[in-house]
């Protein structure tokens, strides 16, 4: 709320209509700045007489996901929202008609490159300091520092994924803010432990932080820059995502010298600032109010790479739970006990992953693709911010949570034996990961398929009622549980969707009508 509310009064000082006898708007003095600092850079000719340059038939400077365009004459088109036939947004000149200056990707159907992949995988091995976060302090403020370190570190990587669907991977500023922002992720992934509170010897813990996560977030703010390189309507969305950064940054700094919940509250404001700012711009109604933002919403190029980079993160982070191979490479003797753990782990991992790979994914893709009609317009930008943006960071944190203490429990059965107990801490923990992610995955069920699940929604609700039974349960016994959630799950995906499984293929984008 806080961070909508600081968005809604940046924009109030832009109205588009002065009264009579003013001064310019902000907003017109802001685009003229962003103009004269686009042409004085020698890449992104932005003038204004070729600006909105035409492409060919065969052209891939523009993208179907986008725009179609109707020529009205010998020298104007009429621009339209790709998902909305009938929101018209006026005229430009048709000899010159170009939307971005860098090639954006073009279909639905393009694939991710290994270094977009490998910033992934850095990213997720980053993220893994969430669960153990949680593990050591599961008071309120530890589940406060938990939620804010999961927001920091998700924020910066989300927009590098959303960014790879407009500027190719391959294009060589791509490249390289790509292996900067994976060089930066492992520096985060190594100080976030000290994020809160400072370790005897070597640099303060919480400053390094929250330098290293400033570049990392000005990276995505420099790589959208370069959005705005022929895209003049663009511009407005990235001042505003600019100020929302950079609102965050003085907020990151002011956090240095703080400790406890005001330090908490400082950085997760940080990021709900630069969130909010992002979201704001994407709502299709701030073009119509305020003469700027993205007149279609949040449209993504290419569905293929957001959707399969977010799986990507999710399979990862399930691979975590195998983590605990170490301890059975140290141990002295391999008990079965330990052999039908380490099974049942991977089992876990297994049916977690059907349980979103064989529905939810396929899915997602089908009806954000961006000639599906299966989604309205408004749908589809509460798939995109409130299912890809909110809902996937929480369901990996939970991933995150249960495969951090199945590894607590793995070294309690290699200690112990097969009469090992589990811990009261830990399987209350275990269950509240896997039931937050069954919770999130209900919520994204319904964002992709406007349909209530209620397996997904009693499991949910089943892993706490579960924890009172389970206290002083065997461990293996624990696993067995979590497994059986599993299968049931599968079990009603494979017999209740039936309609929805192997029908979910990507839609090819059209080819832009150009006359």
């Amino acid at each position: 709320m806080v961070s909508f509310l600081l968005s809604a009064a940046f924009l109030s000082l832009c109205d588009p209509q002065p009264a009579p006898n003013t001064a310019r708007p902000p907003i017109k003095t802001v685009q003229s700045t962003c103009l004269f600092i686009a042409r004085s850079f020698p890449f992104g000719n932005v003038s204004r007489s070729n600006r909105f340059r035409a492409p060919d038939a065969n052209s891939r400077n523009i993208s179907a996901n986008r725009f179609r365009l109707d020529r009205t004459g010998p020298e104007t088109c009429s621009c339209r929202a790709g998902d909305d036939p009938g929101s018209w947004v006026g005229s430009r000149p048709v000899s010159h008609w170009r939307p971005f200056a860098y090639v954006p990707r073009l279909t639905a159907t393009d694939r991710s490159r290994p270094i977009e992949l490998l910033f992934d995988i850095v990213f997720v091995l980053a993220l893994s300091q969430v669960g153990r976060l949680m593990q050591h302090d599961s008071s309120l403020l530890g589940i406060a520092r938990t939620v804010a370190l999961l927001l920091l570190l998700w924020w910066p990587w989300n927009q590098m994924v959303t960014i790879a669907c407009y500027l190719p991977s391959d294009e060589i500023r791509m490249k390289i803010g790509t292996l900067v922002a994976t060089a930066v992720f492992v520096q985060l992934a190594l100080v976030a432990p000290e994020a809160f509170m400072d370790r005897p010897g070597g640099y303060d813990g919480p400053t390094v932080f929250v330098i290293a996560l400033i570049a990392a977030r000005s990276i995505g703010v420099a790589l959208c820059w370069m959005l705005a390189f022929g895209a003049p309507r663009l511009r407005g969305n990235l001042v505003c995502l600019t100020v929302g950064a950079f609102i965050g940054y003085g907020l990151m700094f002011a956090s240095l010298g703080t400790t406890g919940m005001t330090q908490v509250a400082l950085l997760l404001g940080a990021a709900l600032v630069d969130i909010g700012g992002v979201c704001l711009t994407a709502c299709p109604n701030t073009q119509a109010r305020f003469h700027f933002g993205l007149v279609e919403g949040w449209q993504i190029h290419s569905t293929q790479i957001f959707c399969t980079r977010m799986k990507v993160a999710y399979l990862v982070s399930l691979s975590q739970c195998l983590e605990f191979l170490d301890i059975i490479a140290q141990a002295k003797t391999i008990s079965a006990s330990l052999l039908v753990f380490l099974v049942t782990a991977v089992l876990i991992m297994y049916l977690l992953w059907r349980s979103y790979g064989d529905l939810l994914f396929p899915q997602a893709i089908s009806v954000l693709a961006p000639d599906s009609e299966k989604l309205t317009l408004g749908q589809k930008l509460a798939l995109c911010i409130g299912g890809y943006h909110f809902v996937h960071a929480f369901m990996i944190g939970g991933v995150l949570v249960l495969a951090v203490n199945l590894q607590d429990e793995f070294a309690v059965l290699s200690d112990e034996g097969v009469a090992g107990t589990v811990d009261t801490g830990n399987l209350e923990r275990m269950l509240a990961g896997l039931a937050l992610v069954f919770a999130c995955q209900a919520v994204f069920f319904f964002l992709v398929t406007r349909r209530f699940d209620p397996a997904r929604l009693v499991l949910a609700l089943a892993c706490p009622v579960a924890i009172p039974p389970l206290v002083g349960a065997p461990v293996l016994a624990v696993a067995a549980t979590v497994v059986a959630f599993g299968i049931a799950l599968l079990w009603w995906d494979q017999t209740r969707y039936a309609d929805l499984r192997g029908t979910a293929q990507p839609v090819p984008a059209a080819r832009p009508a150009v006359a």
